[in-house]
Protein backbone atom coordinates (compact mmCIF):
# COMPACT_ATOMS: atom_id res chain seq x y z
CA UNK A 1 0.00 0.00 0.00
CA UNK A 2 2.72 2.47 0.52
CA UNK A 3 4.38 2.29 -2.48
CA UNK A 4 0.90 2.34 -4.28
CA UNK A 5 0.66 5.61 -2.02
CA UNK A 6 4.35 6.89 -3.37
CA UNK A 7 3.56 6.31 -6.91
CA UNK A 8 0.51 8.37 -6.64
CA UNK A 9 2.12 11.10 -5.13
CA UNK A 10 4.96 10.84 -7.57
CA UNK A 11 2.63 11.04 -10.41
CA UNK A 12 0.33 14.19 -8.70
CA UNK A 13 3.76 16.25 -9.78
CA UNK A 14 5.33 14.54 -12.59
CA UNK A 15 2.20 14.53 -14.90
CA UNK A 16 1.21 18.32 -14.27
CA UNK A 17 4.78 18.79 -15.41
CA UNK A 18 4.66 16.66 -18.12
CA UNK A 19 2.27 19.08 -19.20
CA UNK A 20 3.81 22.14 -18.30
CA UNK A 21 6.86 21.40 -20.19
CA UNK A 22 5.02 19.93 -23.05
CA UNK A 23 2.98 23.21 -23.69
CA UNK A 24 5.38 25.79 -22.78
CA UNK A 25 8.47 24.06 -24.48
CA UNK A 26 6.12 23.91 -27.68
CA UNK A 27 5.62 27.77 -27.97
CA UNK A 28 9.09 28.74 -27.25
CA UNK A 29 10.06 25.99 -29.69
CA UNK A 30 7.12 27.39 -32.30
CA UNK A 31 8.79 30.75 -31.74
CA UNK A 32 12.05 30.20 -32.37
CA UNK A 33 11.61 28.33 -35.24
CA UNK A 34 8.99 31.48 -36.59
CA UNK A 35 11.70 33.89 -36.22
CA UNK A 36 14.32 31.98 -38.23
CA UNK A 37 12.03 32.38 -41.36
CA UNK A 38 13.22 34.91 -43.82
CA UNK A 39 11.85 37.49 -44.45
CA UNK A 40 8.97 36.92 -41.92
CA UNK A 41 6.88 34.67 -40.75
CA UNK A 42 2.73 35.56 -39.77
CA UNK A 43 1.30 33.80 -37.23
CA UNK A 44 -2.23 35.33 -38.09
CA UNK A 45 -1.77 34.20 -42.09
CA UNK A 46 0.36 30.99 -42.05
CA UNK A 47 -0.57 27.31 -40.89
CA UNK A 48 1.54 26.09 -37.96
CA UNK A 49 2.29 22.93 -39.69
CA UNK A 50 4.71 25.17 -42.67
CA UNK A 51 7.05 25.77 -39.77
CA UNK A 52 7.86 21.86 -40.33
CA UNK A 53 8.52 21.98 -43.80
CA UNK A 54 12.47 21.63 -44.34
CA UNK A 55 12.32 22.96 -47.78
CA UNK A 56 10.88 26.65 -46.65
CA UNK A 57 11.90 26.41 -42.42
CA UNK A 58 15.04 27.13 -41.59
CA UNK A 59 14.96 25.18 -38.14
CA UNK A 60 12.03 22.42 -39.63
CA UNK A 61 13.30 19.42 -37.66
CA UNK A 62 12.82 21.81 -34.36
CA UNK A 63 9.36 21.79 -35.09
CA UNK A 64 8.49 18.89 -35.85
CA UNK A 65 10.61 17.81 -32.81
CA UNK A 66 8.09 20.21 -30.72
CA UNK A 67 5.36 18.10 -32.52
CA UNK A 68 6.34 15.50 -31.22
CA UNK A 69 7.47 16.81 -27.74
CA UNK A 70 4.09 18.03 -27.41
CA UNK A 71 2.00 15.15 -28.36
CA UNK A 72 3.89 13.02 -26.29
CA UNK A 73 3.86 14.57 -22.95
CA UNK A 74 0.00 15.27 -23.49
CA UNK A 75 -0.63 11.60 -23.29
CA UNK A 76 1.79 11.16 -20.54
CA UNK A 77 0.06 14.01 -18.20
CA UNK A 78 -3.54 12.40 -19.05
CA UNK A 79 -1.82 9.12 -17.97
CA UNK A 80 -1.01 10.34 -14.89
CA UNK A 81 -4.01 12.26 -13.90
CA UNK A 82 -5.91 9.36 -14.49
CA UNK A 83 -3.95 7.42 -12.22
CA UNK A 84 -4.37 10.26 -9.50
CA UNK A 85 -7.58 10.45 -10.44
CA UNK A 86 -8.32 6.84 -9.27
CA UNK A 87 -11.08 6.59 -11.68
CA UNK A 88 -11.14 4.91 -15.06
CA UNK A 89 -10.65 7.29 -17.90
CA UNK A 90 -10.71 5.36 -21.07
CA UNK A 91 -12.10 7.75 -23.42
CA UNK A 92 -10.07 10.16 -22.02
CA UNK A 93 -6.67 7.99 -22.46
CA UNK A 94 -8.24 7.46 -26.21
CA UNK A 95 -8.74 10.45 -27.21
CA UNK A 96 -5.11 11.54 -25.36
CA UNK A 97 -3.51 8.82 -27.64
CA UNK A 98 -5.10 9.71 -31.24
CA UNK A 99 -4.06 13.39 -30.16
CA UNK A 100 -0.16 12.08 -30.04
CA UNK A 101 -0.75 10.11 -32.86
CA UNK A 102 -1.89 13.52 -34.74
CA UNK A 103 1.45 15.30 -33.37
CA UNK A 104 3.53 12.85 -34.88
CA UNK A 105 2.01 12.51 -38.22
CA UNK A 106 2.31 15.93 -38.77
CA UNK A 107 5.75 15.55 -37.62
CA UNK A 108 6.69 13.44 -40.20
CA UNK A 109 4.77 13.84 -43.45
CA UNK A 110 4.76 17.95 -43.93
CA UNK A 111 2.46 19.70 -45.89
CA UNK A 112 3.58 21.47 -48.55
CA UNK A 113 6.66 19.10 -49.12
CA UNK A 114 8.03 16.21 -51.17
CA UNK A 115 6.81 14.08 -48.21
CA UNK A 116 3.15 15.37 -48.53
CA UNK A 117 3.01 14.51 -52.58
CA UNK A 118 0.24 11.92 -53.59
CA UNK A 119 -1.28 10.20 -50.71
CA UNK A 120 0.91 11.79 -48.14
CA UNK A 121 -1.20 14.70 -47.91
CA UNK A 122 -3.89 12.91 -46.67
CA UNK A 123 -2.27 11.27 -44.16
CA UNK A 124 -0.78 15.22 -43.02
CA UNK A 125 -4.21 16.28 -42.98
CA UNK A 126 -5.60 13.23 -41.03
CA UNK A 127 -2.81 13.91 -38.31
CA UNK A 128 -4.17 18.09 -38.21
CA UNK A 129 -7.70 16.81 -37.56
CA UNK A 130 -6.34 14.13 -34.69
CA UNK A 131 -5.15 17.24 -33.33
CA UNK A 132 -7.97 19.72 -33.80
CA UNK A 133 -10.68 16.89 -33.14
CA UNK A 134 -9.37 14.65 -30.66
CA UNK A 135 -6.91 16.94 -28.82
CA UNK A 136 -10.02 19.13 -27.92
CA UNK A 137 -12.64 16.23 -27.26
CA UNK A 138 -10.03 15.10 -24.82
CA UNK A 139 -10.13 18.36 -22.62
CA UNK A 140 -14.24 18.09 -22.13
CA UNK A 141 -13.64 14.11 -21.34
CA UNK A 142 -10.15 14.99 -19.00
CA UNK A 143 -11.72 17.96 -17.26
CA UNK A 144 -13.71 15.45 -14.88
CA UNK A 145 -10.26 13.32 -14.37
CA UNK A 146 -8.41 16.30 -13.15
CA UNK A 147 -11.29 17.97 -11.10
CA UNK A 148 -11.76 14.77 -9.74
CA UNK A 149 -7.76 14.64 -9.10
CA UNK A 150 -7.48 18.13 -7.41
CA UNK A 151 -10.93 18.33 -5.80
CA UNK A 152 -12.08 21.42 -8.28
CA UNK A 153 -15.08 23.01 -8.18
CA UNK A 154 -17.56 23.59 -11.06
CA UNK A 155 -15.73 26.55 -12.20
CA UNK A 156 -12.64 24.71 -13.90
CA UNK A 157 -14.94 22.62 -15.89
CA UNK A 158 -17.18 25.50 -17.20
CA UNK A 159 -13.45 27.06 -17.95
CA UNK A 160 -12.32 23.82 -19.97
CA UNK A 161 -15.99 23.33 -21.49
CA UNK A 162 -15.94 27.03 -23.03
CA UNK A 163 -11.91 25.90 -24.58
CA UNK A 164 -13.17 23.11 -25.92
CA UNK A 165 -16.47 24.21 -27.69
CA UNK A 166 -13.97 27.77 -28.79
CA UNK A 167 -11.47 25.44 -30.71
CA UNK A 168 -14.24 23.42 -31.92
CA UNK A 169 -16.14 26.59 -33.82
CA UNK A 170 -12.43 27.07 -34.78
CA UNK A 171 -12.66 23.88 -36.51
CA UNK A 172 -15.73 24.29 -38.06
CA UNK A 173 -14.89 27.56 -39.67
CA UNK A 174 -11.68 26.23 -41.35
CA UNK A 175 -13.60 23.21 -42.54
CA UNK A 176 -15.78 25.52 -44.39
CA UNK A 177 -13.49 28.71 -44.69
CA UNK A 178 -14.42 28.99 -48.61
CA UNK A 179 -17.48 30.05 -47.26
CA UNK A 180 -16.45 31.84 -43.76
CA UNK A 181 -13.61 33.61 -44.04
CA UNK A 182 -14.32 35.37 -41.15
CA UNK A 183 -10.67 35.87 -39.34
CA UNK A 184 -7.29 34.83 -40.83
CA UNK A 185 -6.86 31.13 -41.18
CA UNK A 186 -3.47 31.01 -39.62
CA UNK A 187 -5.28 32.79 -36.30
CA UNK A 188 -8.67 30.17 -36.88
CA UNK A 189 -5.99 26.83 -36.73
CA UNK A 190 -4.16 28.37 -33.55
CA UNK A 191 -7.53 29.03 -31.81
CA UNK A 192 -7.89 25.05 -32.45
CA UNK A 193 -4.54 24.02 -31.27
CA UNK A 194 -3.70 26.74 -28.67
CA UNK A 195 -7.37 25.52 -26.70
CA UNK A 196 -5.31 22.32 -26.19
CA UNK A 197 -2.11 24.02 -24.83
CA UNK A 198 -3.95 26.57 -22.68
CA UNK A 199 -5.86 23.71 -21.00
CA UNK A 200 -2.88 21.72 -20.30
CA UNK A 201 -1.20 24.44 -18.53
CA UNK A 202 -4.61 25.16 -16.78
CA UNK A 203 -4.97 21.81 -15.69
CA UNK A 204 -1.24 21.44 -14.79
CA UNK A 205 -1.64 24.66 -12.62
CA UNK A 206 -4.79 23.43 -11.30
CA UNK A 207 -3.44 19.66 -10.00
CA UNK A 208 -0.44 21.40 -8.80
CA UNK A 209 -1.65 24.26 -6.79
CA UNK A 210 -4.15 21.43 -5.27
CA UNK A 211 -1.01 19.01 -4.37
CA UNK A 212 0.52 22.34 -2.69
CA UNK A 213 -2.33 22.82 -0.78
CA UNK A 214 -2.83 19.57 0.42
CA UNK A 215 0.99 18.99 1.49
CA UNK A 216 0.53 22.41 3.52
CA UNK A 217 -2.67 20.73 5.52
CA UNK A 218 -0.27 17.64 6.12
CA UNK A 219 2.51 20.20 7.63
Amino acid sequence: MATIETTRRASAWVGPAAWLVGGIGYLIIEAVAAAAVEPSYSYANAYISALGVPAWSPLAHLMNAGFVMQGLLYFVGAYLAVRVSGRRAVVFLVLAAANTVGNLLVATVHGGSPLAEGDGMRWHTAGAFLVFLCGNAAIIAGSSVVARAAGVRWWYRAVSLLIALTAFAAVVIMANYAVWPIAPLGAVERTAVYSIIGWQLLSAAVLLSARHGRSRQIC
